[in-house]
């Protein structure tokens, strides 16, 4: 592997773009990372990167839903605290009757003073969780 294509932070199971494939390099990647506990089921990958020229696509979706706070990090687990946070699906708008999906969107890279930037923080219903991931499939197809 060169070092064009390596990895920006631990945890990223790629390194190619989610959508398209191409290769990610080091900077400007965007990471999609989702947080489900026992109870729920997280994205499948959990975390996934997008490469600057898919990014558009993503984004027009999510510049749609409605951004929950930063989660605690006090709470058993990530997904708890979005839990804490969310009173509302970010996608569907509906009541939260169960434990939401903590989705996270950042650009992640190593041309940033403090990396990741640009994060921004989602809960999503198990219901809209299944359309997200539909909707990821379907863009690389």
């Amino acid at each position: 592997m060169n070092d064009d294509h390596t990895l920006v932070r631990p945890g990223l199971p790629s390194t190619v773009c989610r959508i398209c494939e191409d290769p990610l390099g080091r900077d400007d990647q965007w990471v999609l990372q989702s947080y489900g506990d026992r109870r729920t089921a997280s994205l499948d990958p959990p975390v996934v990167g997008v490469c600057p020229s898919c990014r558009p696509a993503v984004a027009e979706l999510l510049d749609g839903w409605a951004s929950v706070p930063e989660p605690p990090v006090d709470a058993d687990s990530i997904a708890a605290g979005y839990a804490r946070v969310a009173e509302d699906c970010s996608f569907c708008r509906d009541p939260l009757s169960e434990p939401p999906v903590g989705v996270e969107w950042y650009r992640a890279g190593t041309d940033h003073a403090t990396p990741p930037v640009d994060r921004h923080h989602y809960a999503l219903c198990g219901h809209c969780t299944g359309v997200f991931e539909t909707f990821l499939q379907t863009l690389g197809e």
